[in-house]
């Protein structure tokens, strides 16, 4: 009898044998795959011996940014890098997402083709933001090749843009950050969704181009209430 988990990470064997001479042999064995090594243990009894066995394996590479582990390396692996953030599973690597440091190891890559490593986004918290969630990579045999994304930890801010009188900014307001980069347009019932950065800092609300079609709104998302992942709040224009 054998099986496993559905992610394929726990295993398990038994039998049961008994020969011509009318000897039983029993045996169960047990694996594990961790994210960094690979465990096992097993139990074998027969009619005149016993023996108990422990397994582990995994791989160690040494780079420029520390240490990583993994459950192996393969001949021609790729180091995946996502800069600081860790907990980012890979679709290369079953059962496997970066380390603390944002590294983990994808092994058997092909070398001399295209290789697609693909991050699963549909994990990530919404405090981080990826530029692209795919990139390639083309190993020479035995090469270790990088492959590196962009990616930062951001506030996500839901707010609510209102006039002084209390009524919503228009819809396609554009907001922008203080050097003039937009950030978002604000949708119905004058609510945004913003990524910026956690510090304070103040925003500019702009839905035309006379003087009175503007106002700086000042935020500190440290200070917002969270939901969710989320920090809400509701913020008016001064009055002119």
């Amino acid at each position: 009898m054998n099986g496993g988990s559905q992610d394929n990470r726990l295993g398990y064997l038994a039998s049961l044998a008994n020969d011509e001479q009318q000897r039983k042999t029993a045996s169960a064995s047990m694996s594990y795959q961790t994210q960094k090594l690979n465990v096992g243990a097993g139990y074998t009894e027969a009619d005149d011996f016993r023996s108990v066995s422990v397994n582990a394996s995994g791989a160690v590479l040494a780079h420029a940014g520390g240490i990583v582990l993994g459950q192996y390396l393969g001949e021609t692996p790729a180091l995946v890098h996502v800069p600081d953030v860790p907990g980012v599973g890979v679709d290369n690597v079953p059962a496997g997402s970066t380390d603390s440091s944002g590294y983990i190891l994808a092994p058997h890559m092909r070398p001399y083709r295209v290789n697609q490593v693909t991050l699963q986004t549909d994990q990530l918290s919404p405090d981080v933001e990826i530029e692209n969630g795919v990139t390639q990579v083309v190993p020479r045999r035995g090469a270790v090749a990088l492959a590196a994304f962009k990616a930062r930890q951001v506030s996500r801010l839901i707010l609510t843009l209102q006039h002084a009188d209390g009524r919503p900014l228009p819809f396609g307001t554009q907001v922008n950050d203080q050097q003039g980069k937009q950030l978002a347009v604000v949708g119905q019932a004058g609510q945004v969704l913003i990524a910026t950065d956690a510090q304070a800092q103040t925003l500019e609300a702009r839905w035309g181009d006379r003087a009175e079609q503007h106002c700086l709104l000042k935020i500190d998302p440290a200070t917002m209430p969270e939901d969710e992942g989320y920090r809400l709040q509701t913020l008016r224009c001064p009055t002119p």
